[in-house]
Formats: structure tokens, sequence, C-alpha cells
């Protein structure tokens, strides 16, 4: 009979953690059910009670994971040996979440009052979000705050406080709500008052005192399989060299062109770069002042055409819209507008 029990607990708490894991999944980009986030966490709180703690965590991550980085899963055609390494990904990036789940089942066994949990567990999933993001093994894929990208009049606290509290607020809502489950429905106001906290930020005026800058964005649809291979090489740079060379006749302070371009490192090769210097050359201004960027192209256009944009420069704290999106350089940030 304890046998029984103590195997139903561990796969009820291995469902809870499942659920956990890919709710808060739906919330990320590509799927964008953004408000799952607030309470996507709330079985895993469940699942950590009693014990067991990091595997609970572990596969609660495992499988927040694997749906959020299948994008990897793309690279199939190429070797079928992205298939075990977007698995090792995956369970590494999970190992993560596990030592989170470790540590705040140990405090909740110890610590009683709702209060230092409402504290404690924020605190501790952004610092682990913000060291898996560091060192040779860093990953900054999958961020809890990526969540809401759709909604900018929530992430206006990360231009004062950095993206890293806004996980904290999005984990201090749901053990708000694991807290009014499981003790008062008082909870409930204080995780509605950490979203309202977010979204008063985005009342706090700016003023709008920088200067104009312009960008150029390249876009070109090339296949992805086009852009692999030494052989394909000359004819794509004078491609984008073209596309340069137009962007540039619009003397622009920054050209961005798609990820991933070229089947080469243009930093590192004497081929590339002397023509991407000379393109900034040609763009009239100092090399610090027109730079040459790659970047996910953020919006599809007629292929093979140069955008221009402005985004506002400030010098004080900035209004940011994931949906506009453009490099950022020297701590600069777009505005929330062209």
């Amino acid at each position: 009979m304890i046998t029984e029990y103590m195997t139903a607990k561990k796969g009820r708490k291995a469902l809870l953690a499942l659920l956990a894991g890919a709710t808060v999944a739906l919330a990320m980009p590509g799927l964008g059910l953004g408000p799952l986030a607030f309470v996507g966490l709330v079985p895993l709180f469940f699942a950590l009670e009693g014990g067991g703690g990091f595997l609970a965590g572990f596969v609660a991550g495992f499988a927040f994971f694997a749906i959020d980085m299948r994008w990897i899963l793309t690279l199939f055609r190429f070797t079928p040996l992205v298939v075990p390494g977007y698995v090792l990904l995956a369970a590494y990036l999970a190992l993560y979440v596990g030592l989170f789940g470790l540590v705040v089942g140990w405090f909740m066994k110890r610590r009683r009052t709702g209060l230092a949990l409402l504290l404690f567990a924020p605190a501790v999933f952004a610092f682990l979000e913000l060291l898996r993001a560091l060192g040779p093994l860093g990953v900054g894929f999958s961020d809890l705050y990526l969540s809401l990208y759709r909604y900018p009049s929530l992430i206006q606290a990360a231009a004062s406080l950095g993206p890293f509290a806004l996980t904290a607020g999005i984990v201090f809502t749901n053990v708000a709500l694991y807290l009014a489950w499981r003790r008062r429905r008082a909870y409930v106001a204080l995780g509605l008052g950490m979203v309202g906290l977010l979204a008063a930020f985005s009342l706090i005026p700016i003023a709008r005192d920088g200067e104009t800058v312009a960008v150029a964005i390249i876009t070109s649809e090339v296949p992805q399989e086009a852009r692999f291979g030494g052989e394909s090489l000359e004819s794509l740079l004078a491609r984008y060299l073209a596309l340069g060379e137009k962007a540039a006749a619009l003397r622009p302070e920054l050209i961005v062109f798609p990820e991933t371009i070229l089947p080469d490192y243009i930093l590192r090769d004497q081929r590339l770069l002397p023509e991407f210097v000379r393109l900034a050359q040609e763009a009239n201004s100092a090399s610090d002042a027109c730079s040459i960027r790659s970047s996910r192209s953020t919006s599809r256009q007629e292929s093979g055409s140069p955008r221009s944009a402005n985004w506002e420069r400030r010098s004080a704290s900035r209004r940011l819209s994931p949906r506009h999106r453009a490099p950022w350089s020297r701590g600069e940030r777009p505005s929330s507008s062209p």
C-alpha cells in the first residue's frame, strides 16, 4: 500500500510539473498565449510540496525547453544529429529549473510564511535565469520575461529595473495564486497588484528630448539551404553588397542585414570584412556612426528591398516595445514607435 501510494504521488508530481512546463511554453513567442505565464507555474509549486523538488523542477524545465526550442528540429534536414543535440540541450537547460525546484522545495518545507515564499521564489528564479545566460555554455533563449512580448504596457519596468525584474514579477504572481489556493484568497490581490505595478511603469512620463537616428534594414528572401556551403559565398556577397549600396544611398547611421546572411563569419574573413567596411564608408559617415549589424528580420517585405526607419535615441529611460526592434548598441535602445 505504501509503495503504491508513493508511486501515485510521484506520478502526480510529474504530471503537475509537465503541466507547468507546457503551460508556460504556450506563453512564449511563437505560440504567444502570454497571460498564461502568470498562472503557468502554479502547478509546479504544488509539485514542490513535500520534497522531490529537483526532479519536479527538472521535468517542468525539460517540458518547457523542449516545446519552446522546438525550432531547432527544423535543422534535421541538414543532419539527424540535431535530434540528440536538441534533447541534450533541453536536458541541460532543465537543470536550472531543477535547481530552482530543489532550493524552493527545501525552503517551502522550512518556512511556513507566505510572505517569505513570495519574496524568495521570484528572486531565486530570476537569479538562475540570469545565471543560465552566463559563461561559455550560456543560453539567453527562453527567458520568462519574453512571454510578455505582445504587451508593451507590461514591460516598461525593464527600462528602469532590467528584464529580469519582469521575470521576478511573473513568478511573484504565480506564487501569490498558489498561496491563494492553499491558504487565503487575499493573496490573489497581491498577485493582481504585481500585474498592476508592472503596468504602472507605462504611465511614467518620458521626455522626448533625443535625436532621430536613421536606420536602413536590408531584407532578402534567400532559402536557408542556399546560405550553407562555400559555393554560394560569392553570389550571396554580391547580392547583399548591392542591396547595401542601395541602403547606403539613404545615408543612414545604421545598416542592418538579416541574420546569418553568408556561409562564413564576416568579422574573421579578410575577403568579406573589407567589403562591409567600404560599404560603411560609402554611407558618408564615420565608422562608429554608421554601423553594420546582422539581426533577424522582423517583417516580410518584397524580396531584395532596403527599408529605412527612424528611431528616437534618448538619454533618459526608454519606452520598450518588442514589436519594433532594432539592434542596440552602446546601451542605446529604440523607442516604442518609429
